[in-house]
């Protein structure tokens, strides 16, 4: 589903990619995208972020919007289900792949964040990606780099 690789690659929120009922204007849109600069505009929490768009999601976008040809309209929803509906698509993929365990589409947002961690970024630079107004919040995946630290420090001196 597109709502998935939109929030595994942006860090985006459920309610920043889809409408919370059906007849909400609010959700992503294809004007959202700046196809030159390759970012999206999030909008969420009360406030807008730009996220990069990583070559993978750009692709999928592109082949998207010219899937859409004719018609394609820069007002329409990228999505569009509401987002409680792509929770429960989310939980029968869940379901499908044999995964028994707890978890929510947010897990994808987690995912983007570990990711960005692991490649190197820093703990100010995934706050600014997630749009989170406190370094406090975003202090949750450091356990991530700590994790990864002791591995190197492991390897390292065996």
């Amino acid at each position: 589903m597109l709502a998935f690789w939109i929030i595994r690659y942006t860090g985006a929120r459920r309610g920043e990619v889809a409408r919370r009922f059906a007849d909400d204007d609010r959700g992503l849109k294809w004007k959202h995208i700046d196809w030159i600069n390759r970012t999206l505009r999030l909008y969420g929490k009360g406030k807008e972020i730009l996220v990069p768009i990583h070559q993978k999601l750009y692709e999928i976008l592109l082949d998207k919007r010219n899937e859409l040809s004719a018609d394609f309209d820069p007002d329409d929803h990228i999505i569009k289900y509401i987002k409680d509906t792509i929770s429960t698509y989310f939980r029968r993929a869940m379901n499908k792949a044999g995964i028994d365990k707890p978890g929510a589409v947010h897990i994808l947002r987690h995912t983007a964040a570990t990711a960005l961690l692991e490649a190197g970024a820093n703990l100010r630079e995934v706050q600014e990606f997630l749009g989170h107004s406190k370094v406090t919040t975003t202090e949750i995946y450091t356990h991530v780099v700590k994790e990864k630290l002791q591995n190197a420090v492991q390897r390292a001196f065996n």
